[in-house]
């Protein structure tokens, strides 16, 4: 019988909301409120309010920084990003055969192209590239080939997909982020099935830029089930999927969970089952931590698409 995710599933999903909340439970369960002079913590009060009011003043900043971050540098940042992955296929290595496929998880760090179609081997149960433990940190650039017959099974599993986790846990820099990427692909009759955290092309993408995908195929999950995306944090860009789509929460046509993340001109699917979902969206299960859904990032036109749950701050 496969697990049932925990009700605070979205603490895992980039480390984020857990950091908020176990830093509000530490000051507000001791001396809290610490005041800064000249870099020196000075404890000025004891409060039980303290958690909330310091997750309050946390979701306040991470608004602030999302506003700026999609008024101001979104399209800069994309512009320079894919004008860097671009420099980087020249010097990826090659992907010819599905062995060749397979042995991208020996290094996650890695950078590779596909150089023609990959036919992926009857009966063969795909092992994601990339764990939690072990996430992708690296490129892989499709080239406008097309993976055929991928099949992921793995009921009692999280992050299950093509890929399973995409970028670091820990982002030391703002230049870290959104360098870890996938794009210009195709995924055809492709069949994913796990627990949580589950999508066509990846799992759960924390910090990376997935851009220029298109999968076909089925996905079966019980919580945090997209259509390409299982959760997101990173930037998704022009992807769209046909088939079908279930779960028990947070499932979307495009993404199952968006935790920060930008999603821009993603297609959203309607092939969501109906039974008893709890957040399901077309585009979206479930939105938190950002309104930065836009179809053209240039003009901030927002998303077309349904959200199923939009905890999203919204814009003044």
């Amino acid at each position: 019988m496969a697990r049932k995710p925990r009700n605070e599933y979205e603490e895992r999903h980039d480390g984020e909301l857990s950091r908020r909340r176990l830093f509000g439970y530490l000051i507000g369960g001791g001396a809290l409120a610490a005041g800064v002079y000249y870099g020196l913590p000075v404890l000025l009060e004891r409060s039980p309010n303290a958690a909330r009011r310091m997750e309050k003043w946390c979701n306040e900043v991470m608004r602030q920084n999302n506003d700026l971050d999609a008024v101001e540098n979104i399209q800069e940042r994309i512009v320079r990003l894919k004008r860097e992955l671009e420099e980087r296929v020249e010097d990826a290595k090659p992907i010819k055969t599905f062995e060749e496929f397979d042995k991208i998880r020996e290094n996650l760090e890695g950078n590779y192209k596909l150089v023609n179609d990959i036919h992926c081997h009857k009966g063969h149960n795909w092992e994601p590239i990339g764990s939690y433990e072990k996430p992708f940190i690296g490129t892989f650039n499709g080239q406008g080939h097309t993976v055929y017959d991928l099949r992921a099974e793995w009921p009692e599993r999280d992050y299950v997909g093509m890929f399973g986790v995409v970028g670091r846990h820990k982002v030391t820099c703002q230049g870290d982020r959104y360098v870890y990427s996938i794009g210009n692909l195709k995924l055809e009759k492709i069949k994913i099935k796990g627990n949580a955290y589950c999508g066509k092309i990846v799992g759960s993408n924390l910090n990376g830029l997935i851009h220029d995908c298109y999968a076909s195929g089925e996905v079966h999950g019980i919580g945090i089930v997209g259509g390409n995306i299982g959760g997101n944090g990173g930037i998704l860009l022009r992807l769209s999927n046909d088939g079908s789509i279930d779960g028990n929460f947070d499932v979307g046509g495009e993404i199952g969970f968006n935790n920060g993340g930008y999603v821009i001109n993603c297609v959203p699917n309607d092939y969501v089952k109906e039974d008893k979902i709890r957040h399901k969206g077309s585009l979206i299960g479930q939105n938190m931590n950002t309104f930065s859904l836009f179809d053209d990032y240039s003009e901030h036109i927002p998303s077309k698409g349904t959200i199923g749950l939009d905890n999203s701050p919204k814009e003044k």
